[in-house]
């Protein structure tokens, strides 16, 4: 678990960004530091003061108020600046995590293989969004309290040995004396209770782990429901969804009970453990205090420093529920990190050779394609399309045809054979496209910038393809993949095309939503404004071929 730790949270710690972290680090160590001096300091406080009050003096009781005042600002001041480091330092490591771990799901367009095939990983955005929040303020949590408590023993250990003095042992006529007797005492009742809350606990990091499966997963159902919101309306599909919704949920439910039994077992065992702890140095103490060899404020001073070691002692028993938690976020990402470099591999070293043209062809040598389980799909393909041709692939449903285009594109790694591409500009018109949330300008321009186009020009393709209505609604921000139909969405992406002036333009059933006379229009509009653009068309549609120079056609 350690070296998961360590190889995810190290690439920040070398990272350009190493300075200002381990700054931030030093400060707040120094700062656990002097909160840990100001109990110390509180600490003999107590012994002053309640020696004080058993002395009635009032003098040196006026004195220790002014004392405990100067203490009190001085840890609060401690805690508060602390406070705001850690929430700075966090942010800093949350901000620079997201970066690199969005970096590690889109590049190499491992996001896409993802969602083609298992990798042993799930809910990329659930890792992204909540698994490194949960991280970065989790282990700066955990790795604080941590050092806050090995100060706190370091301090206090020696205060308690030399307060509790020795221990007088008569067992059968051996005497034998222990010498910071309360300290062994701690050390025992800590491991003791770390034992037992190991054995209570041991299964909540795998429920913890499934918890957050189930919840992403009952989110995404939600989320996939809005996204189809008129096809489930339009089929009267809300009973169905209703349950679909209730039987994640119900399983959301199962995993909490889960919990709740897991942690009830281990509140019950802390809070036992915490009030035995309350009681144990007074009950030993006792009798040297009723005998007078101890007065109160040293009574009062044991108290305070056996509390002190022992909830030092006890880290792994206040913060069991964390690590736990902590463990099954390392758990997700480090699932999530293999999962995309995997992915990335595949992609790399695909065994469909691709090398770039000199020209502007296209040729597909002894080419086979096969679905992600090894399953053939094509083989033997020897085709060739020149630089501005207009090509209709045909096939039956199911023989491979979106595959081939994939495969040109670049996002396709199973199969084998030697793929020649131009190195020009490729783009891809999938049946339903992409349009991201923003404005209908950023949409149009996908993927550059907003501004990467003028406005003539965005104007000019938007009446090319008959969408001047949309015209006034250029900066107008909003869910276009429900706004548009799906007809306008399809003429949207063409004007797409139509900004971006691609040399090879792949068509999978880009036109299957508009009528005979659009569909005309549309690929008049390419021909015209895209005279030099080679064309690959996927299409059901006779129609189509009309449009093109040739066939080509296969059969998977």
């Amino acid at each position: 678990m350690i070296a998961k730790f360590l190889a995810l949270a190290g690439p920040y710690w070398r990272s350009e960004e190493k300075w200002m972290a381990w700054t931030l680090l030093l400060a707040i160590v120094v700062l656990n530091v002097a909160m840990v001096y100001c109990n110390v300091w509180l600490n003999q406080w107590n012994g002053d003061f309640f020696n004080a009050l058993q002395q009635r003096d009032w003098s040196g009781f006026q004195d220790l108020l002014r004392s405990f005042a100067a203490l009190a600002f001085s840890f609060i001041g401690c805690a508060v600046l602390m406070s705001y480091l850690t929430s700075a330092l966090n942010l800093r490591w949350r901000r620079w995590l997201t970066d690199f771990y969005l970096g590690q799901w889109l590049d190499g367009r491992a996001y896409c293989l993802l969602e083609l095939k298992s990798y042993g990983t799930d809910n990329p955005d659930q890792r992204i969004a909540e698994d490194l929040k949960a991280f970065a303020a989790t282990s700066l949590n955990l790795g604080f309290d941590l050092i806050r408590n090995l100060t706190t023993l370091a301090c206090f250990i020696g205060i308690l040995w030399h307060l509790s003095g020795p221990l007088a042992l008569s067992l059968f006529g051996w005497q034998a004396s222990v010498s910071g007797y309360l300290v062994w005492a701690a050390l025992g009742y800590a491991l003791l209770g770390s034992w037992l809350m190991h054995v209570l606990g041991r299964r909540l990091s795998r429920i913890n782990m499934e918890g957050e499966r189930r919840e992403a997963d009952f989110r995404y159902a939600a989320v996939r429901l809005r996204e189809h919101a008129q096809a489930v309306a339009l089929s009267g599909g809300e009973e169905f969804e209703r349950k679909a919704l209730n039987r994640r949920f119900q399983d959301i439910c199962a995993n909490w009970r889960q919990m709740i039994a897991a942690e009830w077992r281990l509140t019950g065992a802390r809070s036992a453990y915490s009030q035995l702890a309350v009681i144990f140095p007074m009950l030993t103490c006792a009798p040297r205090y009723f005998s007078g060899t101890l007065a109160l404020g040293g009574l009062m001073q044991v108290i305070s420093a056996f509390g002190q070691v022992q909830g030092a002692l006890s880290w792994m028993v206040n913060a069991y529920e964390g690590l736990a938690s902590w463990k099954a976020n390392i758990e997700r990402l480090a699932s999530f990190q293999a999962a995309t470099a995997r992915a990335r591999h595949e992609l790399a070293h695909s065994r469909i050779a691709r090398s770039e043209s000199e020209g502007d062809d296209i040729r597909l040598c002894k080419l086979s394609v096969s679905l992600p389980d090894g399953q053939p799909l094509l083989e033997g393909l020897d085709l060739h399309a020149s630089g501005g041709e207009r090509i209709a692939l045909k096939g039956a449903s199911g023989s491979g045809k979106s595959t081939l285009l994939q495969v040109l594109a670049g996002i396709w790694p199973w199969g084998g054979g030697h793929a020649v591409l131009p190195a020009k500009k490729m783009m891809f018109l999938p049946q339903r496209p992409y349009l991201p949330l923003g404005t209908l300008r950023e949409a149009i321009n996908y993927p550059a910038a907003a501004d990467a186009f003028s406005l003539a020009e965005q104007e000019f393709v938007l009446a090319r393809c008959r969408l001047a209505h949309l015209t006034p609604q250029l900066d107008d921000y909003g869910n276009w993949s429900a706004r548009l139909s799906p007809g306008e969405q399809q003429r949207l992406a063409l004007a797409r095309a139509l900004l971006h002036k691609p040399s090879w333009l792949l068509l999978d059933e880009a036109t299957s939503a508009l009528d005979p006379h659009n569909q005309r229009h549309c690929y008049q509009q390419l021909r015209s404004e895209l005279p030099d653009c080679a064309v690959i068309s996927v299409s059901h549609r006779p129609e189509v071929d009309a449009y093109h120079d040739r066939v080509w056609r296969i059969d998977g």
